[in-house]
């Protein structure tokens, strides 16, 4: 996916260049927030409906990824009861007019690829369960194998190649005798 420019130039302490400025860009907290999911049958076919989802140029605020594995450790960690299955979890933010149309482009795209109910957090509490399902990913792993020492990768891919790559990771990882999770920030195309 190219090389790390940024931990070169960070790792090199100094000695590639200096940092003389900065620009730091503010947004607005959003008038309207969304949050839904859905699951699938495969990472494959998750992929591909976040793929056209992003082709589609439509706005989002986050798009995760949860392989089965993962969703079982966050369910067990958590006590949430997602459906064990590859999940995609969908973020919409803007104006409410915004998120009304990308809510409803996005669920066409999903009935293409998938029967399974698209889902919404009905109110604020279940929203910070599913929001929170990702942000507690690493430690829900960690749990899962308490004696182990937990190791981390990051694949950043062109969207073009996401759903090849991510289906090929996870037959390799179910071959694998390792315990490997799959999450990833599939709407910024890449995974850990």
């Amino acid at each position: 996916a190219g090389y790390d420019l940024a931990r070169l130039f960070v790792g090199s302490e100094g000695t590639l260049g200096v940092v003389t400025e900065a620009v730091l860009k503010v947004r607005n907290i959003p008038e309207c927030t969304e949050v839904a999911y859905v699951s699938f049958d495969t990472v494959r076919q998750a992929t591909d409906t976040v793929i056209q989802i992003l082709q589609r140029g439509i706005q989002m605020g986050g798009i995760e990824l949860l392989d089965e594995v993962m969703v079982k450790a966050v369910n067990e960690y958590s006590g949430t009861k997602l459906p064990v299955s590859p999940l995609v979890l969908f973020k919409f933010v803007g104006a409410k007019e915004h998120v009304r149309h990308d809510v409803k482009v996005v669920g066409e795209i999903v009935k293409q690829h998938t029967n399974n109910p698209y889902r919404w957090a009905e109110d604020e509490k279940e929203r910070k369960e599913v929001e929170d399902s990702r942000k507690v990913a690493l430690w829900a792993a960690q749990a899962q194998r308490p004696d182990r020492q937990v190791m981390t990768t990051d694949v950043a891919i062109p969207i073009s190649r996401m759903a090849d790559c991510i289906a090929e990771t996870k037959a390799d990882l179910d071959k694998s005798p390792l315990y490997a999770p799959l999450v990833g920030h599939v709407g910024d195309s890449n995974f850990h």
